[in-house]
């Protein structure tokens, strides 16, 4: 369902440049058809309810890493399989691959 709304030339380049969806933080566009202007992101499944700004959706992701990071250090030492191998190279192998 569109939500129409009235937005003056300039904002619309405002919006699409600082703004994404807060329910699927899918970049968001100004568009505009027979029955006026309407705010979309996209996906027709999102219910595309309200605006945040991109910096905020980075802010949240790199949060969001962060914990992840977290808890894969804390649950390694449960399960093997999280466990990251670390494979040592020499310093011939390593500059090989460089390229030199």
């Amino acid at each position: 369902m569109k939500r129409y709304v009235e937005i003056e030339r300039n904002h619309a380049n405002i919006i699409q440049n600082r703004y994404r969806c807060a329910w699927c933080w899918n970049p968001v566009r100004v568009a505009h058809d027979k029955d006026g202007d309407y705010i979309t992101c996209g996906d027709e499944s999102c219910r595309c309810e309200g605006l945040i700004t991109t910096r905020f959706v980075e802010k949240l992701i790199v949060e969001r890493e962060i914990k992840a990071r977290v808890a894969r250090e804390i649950l390694q030492e449960q399960f093997e399989w999280l466990r990251i191998k670390k494979v040592k190279k020499t310093r011939e192998e390593l500059m090989r691959e460089l390229g030199f």
